[in-house]
């Protein structure tokens, strides 16, 4: 016969603090390798927009842009298999987003810091936002 141990509340707490700190990490992970995956997509887009078929003079800078290329299709390729999309974020991966990002950046890259630091602010004000309508569209919902 076993005996079940019984576990004391700051136990039960303790392990309860130990999975959300995981899953912060698990998720902060994500967003990094996700992150890293769209900027070498970015990158791509950029190269086919500007770097490929321009003739370079030096053959070590039309080396350096051919590896460009070759290095982000590499992390593309290494971190598609650890960077498992949710579906509701598919529709994001595709060529047009990153063709966005990539002329948003190159006008946000001539920019103050103090101007980028307010337009994160914005963005980010926007998209709580959007959570919060949506979480009282559930709520809502959830009470009918």
């Amino acid at each position: 016969m076993k005996i079940k141990k019984m576990q004391h509340k700051s136990d039960l707490l303790a392990e309860q603090q130990r999975k959300v700190i995981l899953e912060a990490k698990r998720e902060k992970l994500f967003r990094s390798l996700a992150t890293i995956h769209s900027l070498s997509k970015v990158i791509q887009v950029a190269y086919f927009d500007a770097i490929k078929g321009t003739n370079f003079t030096n053959p070590k800078i039309k080396s350096k842009s051919d590896q460009i290329s070759k290095f982000s299709e590499d992390i593309i390729n290494s971190l598609g298999d650890a960077v498992r999309l949710k579906d509701e974020y598919a529709d994001y991966m595709e060529y047009e987003h990153f063709a966005e990002i990539y002329e948003c950046l190159k006008l946000m890259l001539f920019i103050d810091t103090e101007s980028i630091r307010n337009i994160t602010k914005l963005i980010s004000g926007e998209l709580r936002k959007i959570s919060e309508e949506e979480e009282k569209k559930v709520i809502e919902n959830g009470s009918n």
